[in-house]
């Protein structure tokens, strides 16, 4: 375990708490025992210097040879095991039992000597150069019978005292390790089971970090640590309702942002991506791979939208603009929004795809000309079949009888125009009822021929049908498919050179019954073909100027409310095929 955790920080303190108590009490009663030794001793040694003080008489001073002086202090120093000197008023030493008297110094200057002299009683501990140890002098004065004083000073090494002391301080140590180490021992169990929750709940805490919140500590304790679980466990549990709450709404918004059928960029406040639905990808399909975390400059090739968005970046307002996407020939229209919190975050970019709109407004500006075109011709032509009927009308009866023949052809094709029209905006606005019923296709395509047989062979075309008996029946608005299929044999007609051919032919494919009219006429170019089923829409006008353009429309509007649909496949000089669909019964 680390020692920067709780227990060490707990157990390493505590020890050394221990150790700096066990040093300051050893010092503390080294000192106090020492100077009790030194005063017991001092006090041995004064009465030891009493005793002997008694036993000195002014024979045994006055003495010329000292012997029974020298054996008295040396019987002291025997059974004392000390030193005696005898000093006398001038401070020579009469008596030693360490070193001849004769080669000693002057002893007069010595601190105890001093001491005695002055209060009847000294001491000092200091080192002797005699015995080379430490030693401690005691001193009393002795005045004789005769008023004379002399000092009797005893002696004793400190080496005894300092080996109690050692052996005092060595049980001490070793009595303060062995307490430091149960303290230690015991800090440290008792801290490992204190912090054994902590541990439980940092783990616990990890695991919430990594997404884990099954791991949570459970505690029985009635402590400040059990009320920490207990809080802990509880929060780790409100954290989890509400991140799944978070990520709930948060799929539920990614699932709503994915369907969208408008296009979402959103941009950081430095302008990277990061975040692009679907719908937008396939809107910008023609821009480089948006990549989360790229600016939006590298990726988006128009300018107009980049501008777009630092303009709303600086001016913190909403903007929006139409956008060409050239390369997929779409229009969008972009709306950029400031996104805020407690700061600017970013722009949210909605891209919506207008091209269906802008397509039906540049259809209905082409049906108003178209239809204004289709209209003022005839118009124009009954106008002046009026006026020229006016003129003849006395003067050249048989002219005029002409004229309002021709005029009422002109009405025919306004009227057919009308209806066609009329017939087209009920379709479209799905107020036609279908009258479906049950149809064999083989049947349906021998009727279109046999109807358009005899105006083909005027214009010098072969016309026939393929169709086996066993494609399955349909069920359609038999006159309606009808009419599509012989509109589409009509324009055959009128694209298909003399000896030409056309034909009709039906197929099974997957669900739904294929029906082609195939013919070798001039064909469609290729830039005419998107835009072959539009209203008044003609590939050659010069050529097709007696229709109204309005024929394929109407074919694809009532194959589509069959539920199929209706293409073409031409190449000029190669003919055409027009191929619906239609589910089988």
């Amino acid at each position: 375990m680390k020692k920067r955790s709780i227990l060490w920080r707990f157990a390493i303190p505590i020890s050394l708490l221990f150790g700096i108590i066990i040093i300051a009490l050893s010092v503390f009663i080294t000192k106090t025992t020492k100077k009790n030794y030194e005063e017991d001793l001092y006090q041995t040694l004064v009465s030891q210097a009493r005793l002997l003080e008694s036993e000195l008489t002014s024979e045994i001073l006055l003495q010329e040879s000292n012997t029974s002086l020298d054996s008295l202090v040396t019987r002291y120093a025997s059974s004392l095991q000390c030193r005696v000197t005898i000093i006398q008023s001038d401070g020579s030493v009469i008596a030693d039992t360490e070193s001849d008297p004769m080669k000693m110094d002057n002893h007069l200057t010595r601190p105890e000597v001093q001491q005695a002299i002055k209060y009847g009683v000294g001491s000092e501990v200091r080192y002797s150069k005699t015995t080379s140890v430490d030693m401690l002098y005691v001193a009393i004065k002795h005045i004789s019978e005769a008023g004379e004083f002399m000092i009797i000073r005893m002696a004793v090494a400190m080496e005894d005292i300092d080996n109690r002391v050692v052996q005092m301080n060595r049980v001490i140590w070793y009595g303060g390790i062995a307490a430091i180490s149960l303290s230690f021992l015991i800090t440290y169990l008792i801290t490992q089971r204190t912090i054994r929750p902590l541990v439980l709940l940092t783990k616990a805490a990890q695991s919430i970090a990594a997404g884990n919140f099954y791991d949570i500590p459970r505690s029985n304790y009635q402590n400040e640590i059990g009320v920490l679980t207990r809080a802990f466990s509880h929060m780790s549990l409100q954290i989890q309702n509400q991140l799944e709450a978070i990520e709930a709404e948060k799929k539920k918004f990614s699932k709503i942002v994915d369907q969208m059928a408008d296009g979402i960029i959103i941009v950081d406040n430095e302008e990277k991506v990061i975040l692009i639905n679907p719908a937008a990808k396939t809107m910008l399909s023609d821009i480089k791979e948006v990549e989360i975390g790229k600016s939006l400059a590298q990726t988006i090739r128009y300018y107009q939208i980049v501008e777009l968005c630092n303009k709303t970046l600086e001016t913190k307002k909403s903007q929006s603009t139409n956008v060409e996407l050239q390369r997929t020939q779409r229009y969008v229209h972009v709306i950029s929004s400031i996104l805020e919190g407690t700061e600017t975050i970013g722009v949210l970019m909605l891209f919506q795809d207008i091209t269906h709109q802008r397509n039906m407004e540049r259809m209905r500006q082409e049906f108003v000309s178209n239809v204004s075109h289709e209209l003022r011709t005839p118009l124009a032509s009954i106008r002046a079949l009026t006026e020229t009927v006016e003129r003849s009308l006395e003067n050249d009866p048989v002219s005029a009888k002409h004229f309002l023949s021709r005029m009422g052809v002109e009405i025919e094709k306004l009227d057919q125009m009308v209806m066609e029209l009329l017939d087209l905006a009920r379709i479209e606005s799905g107020r036609v009822q279908l009258k479906k019923s049950p149809c064999e296709v083989s049947q349906l395509l021998k009727q279109s021929v046999n109807r358009m047989k005899m105006q083909a062979e005027r214009a010098g075309i072969k016309i026939s049908s393929q169709c086996s008996e066993s494609i399955p029946v349909v069920l359609i608005d038999t006159e309606r498919i009808e009419q599509v299929l012989i509109n589409l044999i009509h324009n055959a007609i009128k694209f298909t050179p003399p000896g030409g051919e056309i034909t009709l032919s039906a197929e099974v494919e997957n669900d739904s019954i294929i029906i082609h009219v195939t013919d070798t006429g001039v064909g469609i170019a290729e830039e005419d073909l998107p835009r072959i089923f539009e209203r008044f829409f003609k590939t050659d006008r010069a050529r097709s100027s007696g229709g109204t353009g309005l024929g394929l429309s109407i074919a694809k509007h009532v194959i589509e409310t069959h539920g199929g649909k209706i293409w073409v496949e031409s190449k000029p000089g190669s003919g055409s095929t027009f191929s619906l669909s239609l589910p089988i019964l």
